[in-house]
């Protein structure tokens, strides 16, 4: 988050806080605008052989669930990922004009983009055009992509830090809909803080749109519920279930952007063990095999990711960019194997799959919130989509190779989705590269 006021910032006035391939390990990441990612090749993997073919992406399969045909799924999902090329490679002079994108799957895979200045729209259509984007609406809006981050995060964040004495929110700030800001609010419950965010929303309906509400959803950081559980022989994969000290799901492996040394990331309200503690999972026949104790962790209101050192990478053929596929509800097998190709930013609308290790499946729906609160953290995106166990957290989000996220907040009962942190956020908080294929 910036730590400088923003234009829009400004207009808010006192509401806005200041505040690639396996890794070969004498590789360092690339820069913070390659999205953490390397490239190399899958000799550089200690005891690497042929690969693999993998079944159906479960995006696909989730869209031909929806009466597309096989062919027309693939389409969509190639395009939501050509467009978050796009958009990460987006040239610096139209930054400033950029609003963001979301795509309609229920649209044939049609992708908007908005932008601030009309001077600049075949630029943006242009450079989309390029990434095979020609199924493109484009729409104005009043403030760029990165403004308007900044705005709900801060808002969100503002909202929390309001809150320390432990009671509960009466304010959501949401981001919904590109250019537009949700605020919803309990009446009569609102402190001195949330009423003034109330307030000056009301006085901007071309920005805000204001909803009061009987209560603010406060989704559960997942801590430990046991069922059935992942279990995975090597290599050491996304998606697999810890279980002493406490259950949580592994995200993706990674590796230092410092010194390239070895970690699995995960959520970092887990780490509440010390970092002398090994954190354990189980092979396929459940014998106890050690990761490894907590590197480094954060979980506050910016964030909510965490690192474990993998103390015997080679005992886990460590290197291999996997995550596992379990769907729900019949149609595809398990996969162990789907690879990581890429690591994105989400989009709304975007159709994003995650893996939960104690809840044992993978499930799959369209981000309708890109910046939300849930579990005390700001920023997150939700997939509404999935019934989450407690163990959960850290759950890999990806769809068509693509890692976008670190599973976050969810509420068991409800039934009704998971809370997930951004996948290249996560690992530059962690100075870590999420390895790719």
């Amino acid at each position: 988050m910036s730590g400088t006021r923003s234009v829009l910032g400004a207009y808010l006035g006192a509401f806005v806080l200041v505040a690639s391939s396996f890794a070969a390990p004498e590789q360092v990441a690339g820069s913070p605008d390659a999205q953490a990612t390397v490239e190399s090749s899958t000799e550089d993997v200690a005891g690497s052989e042929e690969q693999p073919v993998d079944p159906e992406d479960p995006a696909v399969t989730s869209l031909r669930r929806e009466g597309v045909s096989v062919e027309q799924a693939r389409a969509q999902m190639d395009a939501q990922v050509a467009a978050g090329v796009a958009e990460m490679e987006l040239p610096g002079d139209l930054e400033s004009a950029y609003g963001g994108r979301r795509i309609f799957h229920d649209r044939g895979g049609l992708v908007q983009i908005t932008v601030t200045q009309v001077s600049k729209a075949d630029a943006i259509r242009a450079h989309f055009a390029r990434y095979g984007i020609d199924n493109l609406e484009i729409a104005s809006t009043r403030y760029p992509a990165a403004e308007m981050e900044r705005v709900v995060e801060d808002l969100q964040v503002r909202v929390l830090e309001s809150r320390t004495d432990g009671s509960e929110r009466a304010v959501d700030v949401l981001y919904q809909e590109l250019g537009h800001i949700t605020v919803e609010f309990v009446p009569g419950a609102v402190n001195e803080i949330e009423a003034d965010i109330v307030r000056t929303a009301q006085s901007d309906p071309e920005l805000y749109s204001v909803i009061p509400v009987d209560s603010v959803s406060e989704d559960e950081e997942l801590a430990c519920d046991m069922t059935d559980r992942i279990e995975c022989d090597p290599p050491l994969r996304g998606g697999q279930l810890t279980h002493t000290p406490n259950g949580c799901t592994l995200g993706f492996v990674v590796r230092s952007e410092s010194d390239n040394l070895p970690y699995a990331m995960t959520a970092g309200h887990c780490d509440d063990y010390g970092h002398s503690v090994n954190w354990i999972t189980d092979f396929s026949d459940e014998s106890d095999h050690a990761i490894g104790p907590f590197h480094n962790s954060r979980n506050d209101t910016q964030t909510d990711v965490g690192i474990w050192r993998v103390n015997n990478p080679t005992g886990w053929s460590f290197g291999w960019p996997l995550v596992t596929v379990s769907p729900y509800g019949g149609g595809q097998g398990r996969n162990e194997n789907y690879v990581i190709e890429r690591v994105l930013n989400p989009g709304i609308g975007d159709r994003v799959c995650w893996t939960g290790g104690n809840s044992t499946f993978t499930y799959c729906g369209d981000v309708d919130v890109l910046y939300g609160t849930a579990g005390g953290t700001a920023g997150l995106f939700r997939v509404p989509v999935g019934c989450p166990d407690g163990g959960d957290s850290g759950g890999p989000h990806f769809a068509s190779n693509v890692a976008y996220g670190i599973l976050s907040a969810g509420n068991p009962d409800a039934c009704d989705g998971v809370w997930a942190e951004q996948a290249p956020e996560a690992a530059g908080h962690m100075n870590v590269y999420i390895l790719t294929a």
